[in-house]
């Protein structure tokens, strides 16, 4: 009986020890929201219909980068072929195109 009461007493005791402080978890911190890999497809297709076709390469390298097999890698790597021919990079371009 006393062991029992002992027992329930230390429970009692040591149970709030094991909840998490306000203010201070437990865990790292969350990481910063990072964008997908459809938002950097999507902010490259609005580059490209905005014609800013410099970053709008940088941003379809960026998401290649991230995602090389992802959903709209196949359409990337044509945007980046076409518009190192826009840029004049010709020979850029046509291996861009061979390479697929």
């Amino acid at each position: 009986m006393i062991r029992k009461a002992v027992l329930l007493f230390l429970v009692a005791l040591l149970l709030p020890a094991c909840a998490e402080l306000p203010g201070f978890p437990l865990g790292a911190p969350a990481p910063a929201v990072q964008q997908t890999e459809d938002t950097l497809f999507r902010e490259a297709e609005a580059s490209y219909r905005r014609h800013a076709y410099r970053q709008a390469l940088q941003q379809y390298e960026a998401y290649l980068n991230r995602s090389p097999q992802g959903d709209h890698a196949t359409a990337a790597r044509l945007r980046q072929a076409e518009l190192l021919g826009l840029l004049g990079d010709w020979q850029g371009s046509l291996r861009r195109y061979q390479s697929l």
